[in-house]
């Protein structure tokens, strides 16, 4: 009779436990990144007791009630909800941020963070998020509290960069035949280069050619500087391919070469390109000066070509120290990077064009220049150069690379947030505040990169939100009520009982 009250106050005790951890879940149904926990029991020792009998008719035992026995961590996903700033991230699927205010290390879901005053991603308890700075170079695995400062040091500016590559593509008239060259001109490939005046404010006038594109580029401090492509017609080729002549300048004024001052000041490149009947490039040549800048042909070479192929334009200007080289793609580059029946000068090219030479094994892009319709239409521009820039604003990837996008309209990849795997999520102990750490059960931590296998993707201005369901914490609730009435009612019994055998023996 003892045992049974015995049984029914372990029974109250353990339903209280599991209140209690109903109790937990409910008061943290609106708590960002929290998990549930779920009560465990287990039944007490039970007493062997001896009735007689044979042998091996059986085991026979009562049990001497119920014991808590702990909460689990239920590690499944909750809710995706919107957030209120980019840094609020959401994880979806598996992994945990790693956090750590400079003495512990921990993990979480709940991805609320902030930037403090500065520049450090914090949780509202004060740890930072911890990432990989992709501005340096080092240990690919090698984690840092994030810190990204918008109003100085820190990643807030981005130093200017030289232009190195410039590709125009332009849809030339089919009327180029209309061309103001000169015919009867012992250097008729040459026409432009030869009416360039660098000493006058318009070193060619608007009758010299027929269309001319600027080209906007920067120096290595991070200036803009404008250079400007003249195009004109050319005598056809012996086969009869229409022939466009192209000169490449600089403002007279900012040349910084041994051409200031001269009627050559601003002279970068001159050439001639080549096109079939169908539009497409056939042949493209380029001479720059070698040597002391000048308008003197004998002193104009085949250009450089890049490791791409390309023509290589060289200049210099006044407010910069040093020379600068850009290759130059109008939609034709050379496979071999060399150049085929190139004459040894300008000078020698005089009235016939196979005289030019040509890039050899010449490769044409289908998005390169060509003669297509009426008038000129100038389809593409691009170049690798940019000015200074402040960081104006902050993105964070699938992926968890955080990006910052600049003034200059440059994005540059700041740090990457890896997710950190366990072995066991289960093994992982509650640190408070829907932190947990690291513990031998859950095995080491191991870097994921997010949105790969088994790894979850992180979604930037989203929330997890709490995991827990209100209407089965709320019928858990009424399970163990009537489980604690039920024991309740088991002691009341045996209490009846014990009463009744106390009358028995007055």
């Amino acid at each position: 009779m003892m045992r049974s009250l015995y049984s029914g106050v372990t029974g109250l005790k353990a339903t209280t436990e599991g209140i209690t951890s109903v109790s937990k879940n409910l008061a943290n149904v609106n708590t960002i990144g929290y998990r549930k926990i779920e009560a465990n029991f287990e039944a007490l020792f039970s007493s062997q007791l001896s009735l007689g009998g044979t042998p091996g008719s059986g085991m026979h035992q009562v049990g001497s009630g119920v014991k808590f026995a702990g909460v689990r961590t239920i590690h499944q996903e909750g809710k995706i909800s919107d957030g209120i700033v980019d840094t609020d991230l959401a994880i979806s699927g598996k992994g945990f941020f790693e956090i750590s205010d400079g003495k512990k290390t921990l993990y979480t879901r709940a991805g609320n963070f902030s930037f403090d005053k500065d520049g450090h991603l914090k949780d509202p308890s004060g740890f930072s998020l911890m990432g990989m700075n992709l501005t340096q170079i080092g240990d690919p695995n090698a984690v840092e509290s994030i810190q990204i400062n918008k109003s100085k040091g820190l990643m807030s500016k981005l130093p200017g960069k030289e232009t190195s590559s410039l590709k125009l593509s332009i849809d030339f008239s089919i009327d180029i035949d209309k061309s103001t060259y000169t015919t009867g001109s012992s250097n008729p490939y040459f026409n432009l280069l030869e009416k360039w005046d660098g000493l006058k404010d318009r070193p060619l006038k608007d009758a010299n050619y027929l269309c001319a594109e600027p080209l906007n580029v920067y120096d290595k401090e991070g200036n803009s500087h404008k250079l400007v492509a003249y195009f004109d017609g050319a005598p056809p080729s012996e086969e009869g391919h229409r022939s466009i002549e192209f000169l490449v300048t600089m403002s007279p004024d900012e040349d910084g070469s041994s051409a200031a001052g001269t009627n050559a000041a601003g002279l970068l490149m001159s050439g001639v390109m080549t096109f079939s009947n169908d539009g497409g490039m056939l042949k493209m040549s380029a001479f720059t000066p070698e040597g002391e800048a000048t308008k003197d042909l004998s002193k104009w070479k085949p250009s450089n070509l890049s490791a791409n192929g390309l023509p290589l334009l060289k200049f210099n200007f006044n407010t910069v120290e040093g020379d600068q080289s850009v290759e130059l793609d109008f939609g034709a580059k050379s496979q071999q990077s060399k150049w085929t029946d190139s004459p040894n000068s300008a000078a020698d090219v005089g009235n016939f064009s196979k005289n030019l030479g040509t890039l050899s094994d010449l490769e044409a892009s289908l998005n390169g220049s060509r003669i297509r319709g009426r008038g000129f239409t100038r389809r593409g521009y691009e170049q690798d150069g940019y000015g200074y820039g402040h960081l104006s604003h902050i993105n964070i990837t699938n992926e968890g690379v955080i990006q910052g996008k600049y003034s200059n309209e440059q994005v540059l990849d700041l740090y990457k947030i890896p997710l950190m795997m366990f072995r066991s999520e289960d093994g992982l102990k509650r640190h408070g505040d829907s932190h947990y750490i690291a513990s031998k059960s859950s095995g080491e931590k191991v870097y994921g990169d997010p949105n790969t296998k088994n790894v979850g993707e992180i979604l930037s201005g989203f929330i997890e939100t709490s995991n827990v369901e209100l209407a089965t914490e709320m019928v858990s609730l009424i399970d163990y009520q009537r489980v604690f009435q039920m024991n309740s009612k088991s002691i009341s019994t045996s209490d009846a009982m014990l009463q009744k055998a106390l009358e028995i023996k007055r």
